[in-house]
């Protein structure tokens, strides 16, 4: 347990302190574990600092001029209901010092005073954050390769996380659904894209008990929740497959949020009875080459290590592993480690190679 200076203390973040937010994330030896840019605007902290939801602890040096942050964490539930046992991290310190409070706070709130057993944050891979959160029990589990933009080139990003003491779940017992024989349809497939009225198209296909097996979506999600996703995509771009004018399989490609980020991430379902018959090598290529429409010249997925159809094809495109997310998701009344791989720019790129 660590111990504060009569100079420095803790105490929550507030909308108000979006300033001194701004100031530390942006300064040029921590930018890069924020992952934010040195010249970023104030816009985006006052955004980020209006979610409530997020718990944000900063650590303050008390001056002669007022109390200066000099450190600080957030901590916020994973969005997806399969994954609500699973917290991320963010660090932003900058010396060993400076964050043992923070993480000795963050990790007695989770552990003591939360429905949380696993807190998972992602560091650039020269980051001394890996090594001070390493020192306290956690793991590195996966490296993903020229993830960030540096001044100096790309940059790998490091995937590190801590589990509950004492916390172990078993192995998954339960098998994989029954695969649907491969498809032996040879019309062709059609793509374009995806609409707010292809809404109960996504609702069924999530229903299908491989479907869900394979996706972290659940069964219940509803019409109108998917109607308002494709109405308003986003920065996301969604498509659908389509044979003789039915909907077989949809995907999506999703930019990274932070701007030192180079990538998106890749999303895909195929309908059961349209498995193994080209569906998904046609929405995967549609996707590619969108990415390099838009200069986007990383592509991430995540796969459960037992959805092996799915697995091969990702290899085929060039995806590579690049590690395991241990006890991330729940799936049928287990815990299940996930598959990260990744595409690098070499790949998405053949005429730059």
């Amino acid at each position: 347990m660590s111990t504060l200076s009569v100079t420095k203390f803790l105490r929550p973040i507030e909308p108000v302190d979006a300033d001194a937010v701004r100031a530390l994330c942006t300064s040029p030896n921590l930018c890069g574990r924020a992952g934010t840019t040195p010249f970023e605007g104030l816009a985006p902290f006052v955004a980020r600092l209006g979610n409530l939801d997020v718990h944000r602890l900063g650590l303050f040096r008390s001056t002669v001029a007022g109390p200066t942050l000099v450190g600080m964490t957030e901590l916020e539930f994973h969005r997806n209901l399969r994954c609500r046992h699973v917290a991320t991290l963010r660090l932003v310190a900058a010396t060993a010092q400076d964050a043992a409070p923070l993480l000795d706070a963050v990790t007695d709130l989770a552990w003591g005073w939360l429905n949380v057993d696993r807190i998972e944050t992602e560091l650039p891979a020269d980051d001394d954050g890996i090594a001070w959160l390493c020192d306290r029990g956690a793991a590195v589990e996966y490296r993903k390769r020229d993830h960030r933009h540096t001044p100096s080139g790309p940059l790998d990003t490091i995937g590190v996380a801590l589990l509950r003491p004492g916390f172990s779940p078993p192995p998954p017992v339960k098998p994989h659904p029954a695969w649907s024989p491969p498809s032996t349809n040879s019309a062709p497939v059609t793509l374009r894209r995806a609409t707010a009225d292809d809404a109960p198209a996504f609702v069924a296909t999530f229903r299908e008990p491989s479907v869900r097996w394979g996706t972290m979506q659940v069964a219940s999600t509803t019409e109108a929740l998917w109607r308002a996703r494709l109405a308003n995509p986003g920065t996301a771009t969604m498509v659908v497959a389509e044979r003789g004018g039915v909907i077989v399989g949809h995907a999506g490609l999703h930019p990274e949020a932070f701007p030192c980020h180079r990538g998106a991430i890749v999303g895909m379902t195929v309908r059961e009875a349209a498995q193994g018959g080209r569906v998904g090598r046609a929405l995967l290529d549609a996707l590619v080459d969108a990415a390099r429409w838009q200069g986007i010249d990383r592509l991430g997925l995540e796969v459960y290590p037992d959805n092996t159809r799915a697995i091969a094809l990702y290899r085929r495109f060039g995806f590579a592993e690049e590690g395991l997310r241990r006890a991330a998701v729940w799936r049928d009344g287990e815990i299940v480690d996930s598959l990260v791989m990744g595409m690098r720019p070499v790949n998405l790129r053949p005429d730059a190679a």
